[in-house]
C-alpha cells in the first residue's frame, strides 16, 4: 500500500466521518447525519464494498475513495 494511502476507520469524526456519511447516503444508504464513522457507518461501508466487488474491509481506503458512489 502506497505511504500516502488514506484510510480511515470506526471512529473518526468530524469531516472525514462527514464526507463518509454524505458519500454513502448519496449511494442510497440510511444513516444519520452524526458526521461520526459508527457502528451503522461501518456496517453500511462494508456492504458499499462488497457492492463494489472491492475487499471487505471496513475501512474507507483508497480503493474505496476512488469507487463510484452511485
Amino acid at each position: 500500500m502506497p505511504q500516502n494511502a488514506r484510510i480511515f476507520v470506526a471512529g473518526h469524526r468530524g469531516l472525514v466521518g462527514s464526507a463518509i456519511v454524505r458519500n454513502l447516503q448519496r449511494a442510497g444508504y440510511s444513516i444519520a447525519k452524526d458526521r461520526q464513522f459508527g457502528p451503522k457507518t461501518l456496517a453500511n461501508l462494508r456492504s458499499f464494498q462488497w457492492r463494489k466487488g472491492l475487499a471487505i474491509t471496513g475501512w474507507a481506503n483508497d480503493a474505496t475513495w476512488r469507487a463510484r458512489w452511485d
